[in-house]
């Protein structure tokens, strides 16, 4: 039986070193196709091949599992955005922590990863996991979760980027009014409109940025309505409440539909408040077409989860969340 060759016992060798980088990449190409298709079984192929690729690390090359946890906690985000499962924000909530700690780490910066390579990696770490941390906030009205989300916020708003900067104005803006909402107070509530004012001005005539624009409009939409039930009920919070949902559905972004149905439902709710106060048929009348837009939707609620979340307390605690009824009374 012949000896192998240096080559033949290289080979196998140089596999198993790079066996976490093939998981890795396996990972990243079934989770692009999630996106693109929507099946879930492609998501389920990304989140076993990136355990997988956790796992195989066997090199304990720090920048690889940095870029491993980070892609790894992306997609479980996916995840929590169709399931809202606690236990996926705090598993979220670990990989990033650990891929930021490495990140922080000057031994882990070498060239070759995309964590590393991107320069705008590192800021959208952080802005991650704000994002997760105030799920968990919304999940557990933690304190110690709040003050971590505007801590990470606060760290990107000062940088230099314009993108970045305004991406962080933002969650502090929906972090602000979101905490206001659930311990209903009002403390620090103009702020919240003050920041996504600010980021509304930034995305004006700025395709790029309709996402981003978007967010910001429905996020208005809700605080407006909090200003008004925690300040007086001032009729004019209510008018810009609706002016800025109106103005969140035309702005060119792809809705699925029951995610268009919570943002129509969304609308009718302080239209039909303003209505009650001022009497206007006009408001019943765009109600009306409201809720026949839902129905024409044909879609089922159930199962759907808006990780968002832009309507008030009082949205979801209505028992007719799914849709306003398609005549509504006088």
């Amino acid at each position: 039986m012949p000896l192998p060759t240096v080559k033949g016992l290289i080979r196998p060798i140089l596999l198993l070193t790079n066996r976490s980088e093939v998981f890795h990449n396996e990972a990243k190409i079934a989770h692009i196709r999630y996106q693109s298709s929507g099946q879930a079984q492609y998501l389920e192929t990304a989140l076993e091949k990136y355990e997988s690729a956790l796992t195989s690390n066997r090199s304990k090359n720090r920048a690889q599992r940095a870029s491993v946890l980070s892609d790894y906690a992306f997609a479980l985000w996916t995840q929590y955005q169709r399931l809202g499962q606690p236990e996926d924000l705090n598993r979220m909530i670990a990989m990033q922590e650990e891929a930021l700690e490495l990140w922080d780490d000057a031994n882990t910066m070498p060239e070759g990863y995309p964590l590393y390579d991107c320069p705008g990696s590192y800021p959208l770490l952080i802005l991650m996991l704000g994002n997760v941390y105030l799920a968990s906030y919304r999940s557990t009205r933690s304190a110690a979760a709040f003050r971590k989300v505007f801590a990470l916020y606060k760290r990107v708003s000062e940088g230099e980027e314009d993108d970045f900067r305004n991406q962080a104005l933002l969650g502090m803006g929906i972090a602000l009014w979101t905490r206001c909402d659930l311990e209903q107070t009002s403390e620090r509530l103009d702020d919240a409109i003050a920041n996504l004012e600010a980021v509304l001005k930034f995305t004006a005539n700025k395709t790029s940025y309709d996402t981003m624009r978007a967010r910001c409009l429905i996020h208005l939409s809700s605080a407006y309505r909090l200003k008004y039930t925690e300040s007086g009920l001032l009729v004019k919070d209510l008018s810009r409440a609706i002016q800025y949902g109106c103005t969140h559905l035309q702005v060119p972004v792809e809705m699925k539909p029951p995610l268009r149905g919570e943002r129509l439902y969304s609308l009718a709710r302080p239209l039909l408040e303003r209505y009650d106060r001022t009497q206007d048929v006009s408001d019943l009348e765009e109600v009306e077409r409201l809720a026949l837009e839902v129905h024409a939707l044909d879609v089922q609620s159930e199962g759907f989860y808006d990780s968002d979340y832009c309507g008030t307390s009082a949205d979801r605690a209505s028992p007719t969340r799914s849709a306003p009824e398609k005549k509504m009374p006088n």
